[in-house]
C-alpha cells in the first residue's frame, strides 16, 4: 500500500514540474525579446502604406500595439475569415508558432498572395498583397451624419436631432446614443454603429436619397458581453421604401451575422433604407450593425 501511495505521489510531483515547465519556463524561451519588437515593427512602418491593414497573431498577443497603435491594426482570431475589402495589403505579425495554425495561410492565399515573409527573432512576419475588391458605393455607418435618427413608443416620436462630434444625442442616458464604436461581436471586433434598443419601444436610423447598386450587405449581433442568460431578445428590421426586406431576432448568442440583400431591380436609382431595433427590455442589449451598398 505504501508503495502505491509513493508512486501515485511521484507521478503527481512529476506532473506538477512539467505544469511548472510548461506555463513558467517555456513562455520565456518562446517570447520574442523586446529587440525583436523593435525590430519588426520598425521593418513594418518604414514599408507601411495606405490600404494597409496589421494583424497580430495570436489576437492575445497584444504587445505589438505599442509601436504600432496608431496605424491600422486588428486582432482578428480567424483573418482568413474576415471582410479585407478595404485593404490593398496585409502584415501578419505572428508570435509563439501561430503563423503555422491550420488552415491561416491557405486562407490568406485565396485572399491575395504572399509578397513577403521574414523573421524578427521570434516573431513571424509576412506581408499578403490582397486581391482587389471594389469600394462600397455607400457605406452607412461613414455616413451616419447623414442619418434621421428617432425613438417611437406608440404615437410619440422623440428625435435624436442633436448631433455631438461623432455621434447622434437621443433622450435618456447616454446608452442611447447612436455612434460609430468598435465592439466585440462573434469573438472578433467589429467597426459597427452603436444601436443599443429602448424599452417597448423603436429606435429607427433613417437614410433618404440613398444610391443603390447591387447588393445591400448588412451585418449585425451584440456585444459579447451582451450574451447572457435571461436577457431579451432583440429585433433588426431592414427596409427599402417602407418595404421589409429583413428581419432578425437575435438571442443570447455570440454570432456575428450577415446577409446579401439582392437590390438588382432598384439599381442606379436613389431610395430611403431604414433599420429598426427593438426590444422587450434593455438591460445590456448592447447591439451594433454595419451596412454597405455595394456594386
Amino acid at each position: 500500500m505504501q508503495r502505491a501511495f509513493d508512486y501515485a505521489l511521484a507521478v503527481l510531483l512529476a506532473g506538477a514540474l512539467a505544469h511548472s515547465f510548461v506555463f513558467y519556463l517555456s513562455p520565456p524561451l518562446t517570447r520574442p525579446s523586446a529587440d525583436d519588437y523593435a525590430e519588426a515593427t520598425a521593418f513594418v512602418r518604414g514599408q507601411f502604406q495606405p490600404g494597409d491593414l496589421i494583424d497580430l497573431n495570436p489576437f492575445w498577443a497584444t504587445r505589438a500595439r505599442e509601436f504600432l497603435g496608431d496605424l491600422p491594426l486588428q486582432q482578428y482570431r480567424r483573418p482568413e475569415r474576415e471582410e479585407l475589402g478595404p485593404f490593398r495589403r496585409l502584415w501578419l505579425l505572428s508570435l509563439f508558432g501561430a503563423q503555422s495554425r491550420p488552415g491561416l495561410d491557405e486562407g490568406l492565399s485565396r485572399r491575395g498572395r504572399l509578397v513577403d515573409e521574414r523573421q524578427f527573432g521570434k516573431i513571424d512576419l509576412r506581408l499578403y498583397a490582397l486581391a482587389p475588391e471594389p469600394a462600397p458605393a455607400f457605406d452607412f455607418r461613414a455616413e451616419l451624419r447623414r442619418a434621421q435618427v428617432y425613438v417611437t413608443t406608440g404615437a410619440l416620436r422623440l428625435n435624436c436631432d442633436f448631433w455631438d462630434r461623432d455621434r447622434w444625442a437621443c433622450p435618456g442616458d447616454l446608452a442611447q446614443a447612436v455612434a460609430p464604436v468598435l465592439m466585440e461581436i462573434g469573438g472578433e471586433p467589429r467597426e459597427v454603429i452603436w444601436a443599443h434598443p429602448i424599452e417597448n419601444g423603436v429606435k429607427v436610423l433613417r437614410w433618404d436619397d440613398v444610391p443603390l447598386d447591387r447588393t445591400l450587405s448588412v451585418r449585425a449581433g451584440l456585444r459579447t458581453a451582451a450574451v447572457l442568460p435571461g436577457a431579451a431578445p432583440v429585433e433588426f428590421s431592414v427596409f427599402i421604401d417602407d418595404l421589409e426586406v429583413a428581419r432578425w431576432t437575435f438571442d443570447n448568442a455570440a454570432v456575428w451575422r450577415r446577409e446579401e440583400v439582392d437590390t438588382r431591380a432598384q439599381a442606379g436609382s436613389r431610395h430611403q433604407v431604414r433599420f429598426e431595433v427593438a426590444a422587450g427590455r434593455d438591460w445590456v442589449r448592447h447591439f451594433g450593425f454595419a451596412a454597405q451598398v455595394r456594386p
